[in-house]
C-alpha cells in the first residue's frame, strides 16, 4: 500500500484526538514513519503559520504569530483539529473510497466485455 502523506496523516492524528495536543506530540508520533522528517516538519510549520492546517485552541493569529517567533516555544504550541481540517479528512477519505469505487466498476466493465466478446465469437462459430 501507498504511503500516506504527511499531512493527511497528521490530518488523521489530529482528528482522532478529542482535545488539544501539542507540536512535539506530532512529531514524536511521525518521526519514526517519514524519513525526511525535518524537511516537511519546516513546510508543516510554514503551513501552520499561514492558518492553513489546524488551530490554536484559545489564542488568537496574532498570539500565535508571538509564539513562533522564539524557535524554543514550537513544541509547546498546542493546537486542535478545526472543522475544516476534519472536512479535509472527510473529502480525502471521500476520494479514496470513489478511487477504489472506480477500479473496481473498471474490473467487472473488462470482464463484461471480455465475455460479450467470448459470446459474439462462440456466435459467429456455431452459426
Amino acid at each position: 500500500m501507498k504511503q500516506k502523506d504527511f499531512y493527511i496523516r497528521v490530518l488523521e492524528f489530529a482528528c482522532s484526538k478529542t482535545g488539544i495536543f501539542t507540536l512535539s506530540e506530532i512529531r514524536e508520533e511521525f518521526s519514526q514513519e517519514f524519513e525526511n522528517i525535518d524537511g516537511l516538519w519546516d513546510a508543516f510549520k510554514r503551513q501552520i503559520m499561514k492558518e492553513s492546517i489546524l488551530m490554536l485552541p484559545e489564542s488568537g493569529p496574532s498570539a500565535f504569530s508571538r509564539d513562533v517567533q522564539d524557535s524554543n516555544k514550537w513544541d509547546s504550541i498546542k493546537l486542535h483539529a478545526t472543522v475544516e481540517d476534519r472536512m479535509r479528512l472527510l473529502e480525502y477519505t471521500e476520494l479514496q473510497e470513489a478511487r477504489q469505487s472506480s477500479e473496481q466498476a473498471l474490473g467487472i466493465a473488462i470482464i463484461a466485455i471480455a465475455l460479450n466478446v467470448i459470446g459474439l465469437f462462440y456466435t459467429i462459430i456455431s452459426g
